[in-house]
């Protein structure tokens, strides 16, 4: 049976039941978003039992609020570092942090802002807006470090102040060839803060044990010219850090980084519903999702979502709650608490939820937004301490991060 058939078939056999339509983008074509409103979405029934509500409002540099201010700011990435603290990288203006869970957010500026009047603003403002954050990565919410574009140049930051101010300590002028950071990532451990990684466009991974001040290239021969997808590390299984690509694969590092090696996953001869079909062809991983608190792994490949209680184990197919033919996979959440007894899923921009480890899918109708056409839900962030709050990162349906495939991952 060849790949293509292959791959048909298991759309075919995911399908459960059809939905009714909800207020969704075209995830595939190019569109017209000028009317879409971004930012986040939020689900806090302490304050609002409606459901979901946007918590877009701004401060800027001179304390004057825009309500809508990131209405029109569609996300790359959303983190939590603490309850009610987020940063949210939007595509066009950068880095945003709130310290109250949204009531406001404050633009974090990588060139400071140091002028007295509106015209000096304007130019600084302009220089922050020509860097395009890529990603970001922290040891804690004063210390961290983020990545971003300019004039076809990639550079890496990093500030011990909460991003008040930054210091650059890599960039990508020197390779003599245009790569850019795709991922960075801090070493979760306060005792080992200084140690940093980045993956650079062309499947290259440079790693520094003292801030940036030195680097080294880890080379993976078996890599190249490759799109690293996702970087991070396993937090059950001993922190060790893995690496996720394109068209390779995913890689694991035993020696904090120094080298890395093939991870074979195994993906279930059967699908959930028993029968004789045969996935074990070779199946390329999107995007890793661990459970905080048990050792369950849950992997978005090929436009379908397999699920293991252990990273060693086989994967099982899981059945989404849509029509086959449709299937756009944004992003799952496991909850904190619960594990995978829980699952939050953004699956063709509908919100699901499954309370039995996604045997069965019940829709969530608190994510309606009436009279609102609302970009992509790219992100799910379940609080770790009130794991009824629920965040939702929206972006442009159209916005590719150099995937030439069409899916948005690597959050």
């Amino acid at each position: 049976m060849n790949i293509i058939l292959r791959r048909t078939l298991i759309l075919l056999f995911t399908f459960v039941t059809v939905f009714g339509s909800a207020a969704s983008c075209n995830f595939f074509g190019d569109e017209d978003t000028s009317s879409l409103r971004y930012g986040i979405l939020k689900n806090d029934p302490s304050l609002y039992q409606g459901g979901y509500a946007f918590i877009n409002a701004v401060k800027n540099f001179r304390d004057n609020v825009d309500r809508n201010g990131l209405n029109t700011q569609s996300g790359i990435k959303l983190v939590q570092y603490g309850k009610d603290k987020l940063f949210y990288i939007a595509k066009d203006k950068g880095l945003f942090r709130t310290d109250n869970g949204g009531k406001e957010w404050k633009r974090i500026y990588v060139y400071p802002i140091k002028g007295s009047e509106k015209k000096e603003w304007d130019v600084e403002i302009s220089n922050n807006d020509a860097l395009k954050i890529t990603d970001s990565s922290f040891v804690n919410d004063e210390n961290f470090y983020i990545a971003g574009t300019k004039n076809d140049i990639s550079y890496l930051y990093k500030t011990i102040d909460g991003g008040k101010s930054f210091t650059e300590i890599y960039n990508t002028e020197s390779n003599g060839k245009k790569v850019y950071i795709e991922h960075v990532l801090a070493n979760p451990d306060n005792a080992n803060q200084n140690t940093v990684f980045v993956a650079t466009s062309g499947g290259g991974i440079f790693k520094t044990i003292d801030a940036g001040s030195t680097w080294k290239n880890i080379s993976i021969p078996e890599v190249s010219n490759d799109l690293p997808l996702q970087m991070g590390y396993l937090s059950q299984y001993g922190n060790r850090l893995f690496l996720i690509f394109r068209g390779s694969g995913m890689y694991v590092s035993e020696n904090s980084g120094e080298s890395f090696v093939k991870k074979t996953i195994t993906f279930a001869k059967q699908g959930t519903d028993n029968l004789n079909f045969d996935l074990s062809f070779s199946t390329n991983i999107d995007k890793l999702i661990q459970s905080p608190s048990t050792q369950d792994v849950i992997i978005i490949a090929d436009r379908t979502i397999y699920t293991s209680t252990n990273l060693e184990g086989e994967f099982r197919l899981l059945r989404l709650p849509v029509e086959p033919s449709k299937i756009n996979i944004n992003d799952v959440a496991i909850d904190p608490r619960e594990g995978v007894n829980r699952l939050v899923l953004s699956v063709d921009n509908k919100l699901f939820e499954s309370r039995d480890r996604g045997t069965t899918w019940t829709a969530n109708d608190k994510i309606n937004q009436p009279g609102i056409q609302y970009g992509n839900i790219g992100q799910i962030i379940i609080d770790p301490q009130d794991t009824n709050v629920v965040y939702l990162m929206l972006l442009d349906p159209n916005y590719r991060r150099g995937d030439s495939s069409g899916f948005f991952f690597g959050l």
